[in-house]
């Protein structure tokens, strides 16, 4: 990519991100009592976090958290409250940095389908399929979850994988500070304890078509 073109989409990035941060803030200001705070690692302060908060909207967290959770009654892996709440820390966003999942890679679609034929939200099945999608190139490639998660190549800011994950490795220093404990509480409770988990009846696994390769079957 040129410097023009990364310009250009890094001036866009920037113009959305702003947009929606300014719907988020409007919204805060109608529902405070559906937002928990977070505040981002800062090695330059006395207690290593940042002066300002991070906003989280409960709800929305909630839904990727159980989606997660319930995905591992299908093979979903499990990531720890720890890693969760580093991830949403260093991300600012409730969906911890979720944008997309692979719909061409087999073993990822099936676990997709399997989740939605089991009453998953679509949306929500998506989050799930990523974190698996990624499970597995973690495990193939032998690096760590979060390397995956943000991806192998560099980002448009110049950041690796690698970047990704040695910040949110620093960044777990602090997921049990005092001003991140609603964060990881939340997190943990949601995501960790064992009778929440919801009971679905697991139908029968989806059968991919016999010709399923690459470019010629989707999900519509």
């Amino acid at each position: 990519m040129d410097k023009k073109s990364l310009h250009d989409k890094r001036e866009e990035f920037l113009k959305q991100q702003k947009e929606a941060d300014e719907r988020r803030r409007y919204h805060r200001m109608q529902y405070p009592d559906e937002y928990i705070t977070g505040r981002k690692y800062d090695p330059k302060t006395k207690d290593k976090v940042e002066s300002m908060p991070l906003y989280y909207h409960t709800g929305d967290m909630d839904r990727y958290l159980k989606a997660h959770k319930t995905a591992q009654q299908f093979g979903g892996p499990k990531l720890t409250p720890e890693q969760l709440t580093a991830m949403a820390l260093v991300e600012g966003r409730e969906d911890f940095g979720y944008n997309t999942w692979d719909t061409g890679n087999p073993k990822v679609v099936k676990h997709y389908m399997n989740l939605v034929k089991n009453g998953m939200d679509p949306q929500d099945a998506g989050f799930a399929a990523a974190i698996y999608e990624k499970d597995l190139v973690a495990k193939r490639l032998k690096i760590p979850f979060e390397t995956a998660w943000n991806g192998t190549g560099t980002s448009i800011w110049n950041k690796s994988g690698k970047n990704y994950a040695d910040t949110v490795n620093k960044t777990k220093e602090v997921v049990k500070h005092p001003k991140n404990e609603s964060l990881y509480n939340f997190i943990k409770q949601r995501a960790s304890y064992e009778d929440d988990m919801p009971n679905v009846a697991v139908a029968d696994t989806v059968e991919m078509p016999s010709d399923y390769s690459d470019g010629n079957w989707k999900l519509i």
